[in-house]
C-alpha cells in the first residue's frame, strides 16, 4: 500500500507521531477543568421574551397539535401587527416627506 505522494507505509509511524504530539500539546495547553455556566430554562426563556421572542415552554409528553396550532396562530398575528406598525410608520414618514416638499416648493 502506498502513501500521500506515492510512498510506502514508512509514512505511517510518523503521521502517528505528529499527531500524538500534537493532540499532547494540545492537552497540555487546554484548562484543567471547563465551566459551563449553567442557566436554569426560566432564566433563558424570560431573557428570550424580553428580546420580543415567542417561547412555549410544555413539557414534550404533553405538546398536543393544538398547542403547535395555536403557537403558530399568534405567531402569525404577531407578524402582521408588526407589519401594520411598519405600515403605520412608512406611512408617517411618507407624509412628513411630501409635507417637507411642499413647504420648500419642490
Amino acid at each position: 500500500m502506498t502513501g500521500p505522494g506515492g510512498d510506502s507505509d514508512d509514512w505511517r509511524p510518523a503521521a502517528r507521531d505528529a499527531i500524538s504530539e500534537a493532540l499532547a500539546g494540545w492537552q497540555a495547553a487546554a484548562p484543567a477543568q471547563v465551566e459551563i455556566p449553567f442557566k436554569p430554562a426560566r432564566v433563558v426563556l424570560d431573557s428570550l421574551r424580553q428580546r420580543g421572542v415567542l417561547t412555549l415552554d410544555v413539557p414534550a409528553n404533553q405538546l398536543s397539535m393544538s398547542v403547535i396550532n395555536r403557537y403558530l396562530e399568534l405567531h402569525a398575528e404577531r407578524i402582521e401587527e408588526q407589519a401594520a406598525e411598519q405600515r403605520a410608520v412608512l406611512a408617517r414618514v411618507r407624509d412628513y416627506l411630501l409635507a417637507s416638499c411642499e413647504a420648500i416648493g419642490a
